[in-house]
């Protein structure tokens, strides 16, 4: 008897023990998620975000200068992202040192996260180089260690514009049923407005070498490009716009019957091997941009 009492006395402590460790463990951790930061260590963060985005946004426009993008939407749409970014860490940088408490400034904290990330999805979007690739991964780092300061999502986490951009959140389904998040459509809709941009410039290029060249019919085609452009151009902002329930389905059907005419224009006579290239590529994505908003493909029908 007294050996049962000892054998379960000894579990007893065991037991005991383990508990104590697991919550020590606990606490630890506790303490570990909510290190609190002085003003000063906050300051130095700052400080290093605001030089670290200041070297990143010229890197990133020199990028932009070399790259096929020179001189087009998408470019000016990017410049304009990046700049925003460098505006909001100035922001901040500067009611940091008009307040007390930097507690007081989560809201522009919250801002300058939200800017960064607008950048984060351009550059994973396309390749803007090794330079600006790793000056951005850098800083992206330090733009998350603002977010734990201030307690906030991280960067491409969840605040985004005030909306949630998670994959369950937001979805519109084709003709196949097939899923998609609101942000694959905003990816698609970017790649849509790059390859509105980069084939209007290629079908300027390829109509100031043909014989049209000065005429009135060069004029007529221009003006068609142009407006899928600014079809595109539309959409993407409205998108960005909009709440999670679809109401850009309007702006998707300007896209679509921008592109039918270019696309009559494109099977009435040979523009060249890169011209027609860079069409049946963005037609292809257009054409899953009409299968995702349920409305006919290009050259389908018009969709007034």
């Amino acid at each position: 008897m007294k050996g049962k009492f000892f054998k379960l006395l000894t579990v007893l402590t065991a037991f005991s023990a383990i508990l104590i460790l697991t919550n020590i463990s606990y606490a630890q951790r506790r303490r570990t998620r909510t290190i609190s930061y002085s003003k000063g260590q906050v300051e130095q963060v700052l400080r290093r975000i605001e030089e670290k985005t200041d070297r990143f946004v010229k890197v990133f426009d020199e990028s932009l200068d070399d790259s096929r993008l020179n001189g087009s939407r998408a470019e000016e749409n990017y410049t304009d992202l990046a700049r925003n970014l460098e505006n909001e860490t100035d922001e901040l940088r500067r009611e940091f040192n008009r307040n007390d408490s930097y507690a007081e400034n989560t809201p522009n904290a919250r801002s300058v996260i939200n800017a960064a990330t607008d950048v984060d999805r351009v550059m994973k979007r396309r390749n803007f180089g090794r330079s600006a690739e790793n000056l951005w991964i850098n800083l992206r780092a330090d733009f998350n260690t603002l977010a734990r300061i201030y307690r906030i999502p991280a960067v491409g986490s969840s605040s985004y514009r005030g909306i949630s951009t998670g994959k369950v959140i937001y979805v519109q389904k084709n003709t196949r049923g097939r899923v998609f998040s609101k942000e694959q459509i905003e990816d698609l809709i970017a790649k849509i407005e790059e390859g509105s941009d980069a084939f209007t410039k290629r079908f300027d290029e390829t109509l100031d070498d043909s014989r049209l060249d000065g005429s009135r019919a060069e004029e007529n085609y221009t003006d068609r490009a142009r407006n899928l452009e600014n079809a595109a151009d539309e959409l993407r902002r409205e998108f960005d716009h909009s709440d999670p329930r679809g109401e850009t389905r309007q702006n998707a059907i300007k896209v679509l019957n921008a592109a039918t005419v270019v696309d009559r224009i494109m099977k009435s006579r040979n523009f060249g091997n890169q011209t027609e290239a860079a069409w049946l590529g963005l037609r292809a994505d257009i054409n899953t941009l009409a299968g995702i908003y349920q409305i006919p493909t290009v050259g389908s029908r018009n969709y007034r």
